[in-house]
């Protein structure tokens, strides 16, 4: 495939979504759309190495687009971490989960799917139900809106399934530092916006078997000024409630401050 491969991208999301490679490949010949056609299911092995650089195992996908166009004649296919014919992503389900933890809903969806858990949460943060109904969803998308209500992030690859503290990562130590002018930076944007930045989020909620509605408020010390968003949930307990009310205020302020940047392939930075 590599000699008449025009461009490749890889996207190596980082919440909710499956990694997924697109591959352009000419066909002046006719090949790509004749005998050598891949088809969907087919599995391809990708591994990312930058001149001068140690190799990028990005793991394997499994095709499930291939599109033909021209003039000039090109072959596009697409392909996804996740097999497409595991139930992780596309069986709907309906499931009582009851006096479990997150982790342990993970650990059985990764078994069913036949995925490596990575549970990269302190254990003491790891948050216990009384009970989560699935219902009507794939596993991957009950376990994604556990994770959001939450505020923890959820990647999956080809091979494993990884829930994830942001915090974590955002406390430990630069990988790298870049300086323009220094280093070669292709082209970047940044940005701040304040318009719709929260400084607190109010939980109401009710326990069950009670009949009076509680509420619980949270603010973000980081936030000097906003608006207070409001939620509503059914939860167990107060201690479930201030952990919904904190991670509804972190996903809704986590982009106050983005940016981006294209640089030259840095295994460092993957």
């Amino acid at each position: 495939m590599q000699p008449d491969i025009l461009s490749i991208s890889y996207t190596d999301n980082e919440d909710g979504q499956v990694d997924d490679i697109a591959i352009t490949l000419k066909n002046d010949d006719g090949k790509w759309s004749g005998d050598w056609s891949p088809e969907k299911g087919d599995f391809i092995r990708l591994v990312f190495k930058p001149f001068n650089q140690i190799a990028l195992e990005c793991g394997s996908f499994q095709v499930d687009g291939i599109t033909s166009s021209g003039p000039p004649s090109v072959v596009e296919v697409s392909a996804v971490s996740v097999p497409v014919a595991a139930g992780v992503r596309r069986d709907l389900k309906s499931n009582a989960w009851e006096k479990t933890t997150l982790r342990d809903i993970a650990t059985s969806i990764a078994k069913l799917a036949n995925l490596e858990l990575m549970f990269l949460i302190d254990e003491g943060s790891n948050p216990y139900y009384e009970r989560e109904d699935q219902m009507e969803e794939s596993d991957l998308k009950f376990l994604h809106r556990l994770c959001q209500d939450e505020g923890v992030s959820l990647k999956v690859t080809d091979s494993q399934l990884v829930i994830f503290a942001q915090e974590m990562f955002e406390e430990k130590e630069p990988i790298a530092t870049l300086t323009l002018g220094v280093d070669e930076i292709i082209c970047y944007s940044f940005s701040a916006q304040s318009s719709d930045l929260y400084k607190s989020c109010t939980c109401k909620y009710r326990v069950p078997k009670k009949r009076k509605s509680l509420a619980y408020t949270w603010e973000d010390p980081s936030v000097e000024d906003g608006a207070n968003l409001k939620i509503r949930k059914l939860v167990a307990n107060l201690d479930e409630a201030k952990r919904k009310a904190k991670a509804a205020l972190r996903l809704k302020n986590r982009y106050q401050n983005t940016g981006s940047l294209v640089l030259p392939g840095d295994t460092r930075l993957i």
